[in-house]
């Protein structure tokens, strides 16, 4: 058996088990903590190179693609995960005012701050390149009927 029967009968197991939801949900939520360490690089850790969030944006869009069986399927999927990943990033921006111990102004401004840091992931992070990996892959894939 070869490797690249092997993944084809994993990707075949893996489109069978899950729904567009559970797809969406999953891809959407990777796609907002990709969002998250892109528009926050100053929390990654200086071990971790600053593409790894670019990298993870687009395995996001593109799992979305690989893993549908229809194209209907792989859009409502899109949909999901778009919504599940401005979720996570608005979540995961903002949580850190309620845990972390600030005052009662730093709070305020600490909470503009990171709602703003959100907003510019949601921009750039999530409409440029969680929807570009989305939209190539698809295109690709269209392209070579697969």
């Amino acid at each position: 058996m070869t490797v690249s029967r092997t993944i084809e009968r994993m990707v075949a197991f893996v489109t069978r088990v899950t729904s567009h939801r559970t797809l969406g949900v999953g891809t959407g939520a990777l796609a907002g903590m990709g969002a998250f360490m892109y528009s926050n690089e100053g929390l990654l850790p200086p071990a971790v190179p600053g593409w790894v969030p670019v990298v993870v944006l687009c395995l996001a869009g593109v799992y979305t693609v690989v893993l549908s069986t229809s194209l209907s399927r792989s859009i409502r999927a899109l949909l999901i995960a778009f919504v599940t990943a401005i979720g996570t990033l608005f979540l995961a921006s903002v949580l850190p005012v309620w845990v972390l111990p600030y005052g009662r102004g730093g709070a305020d401004i600490a909470l503009v701050y990171f709602l703003r840091q959100a907003l510019l992931g949601t921009l750039m992070a999530l409409l440029v390149i969680f929807l570009g990996s989305y939209f190539a892959t698809l295109f690709v894939a269209g392209y070579f009927d697969w």
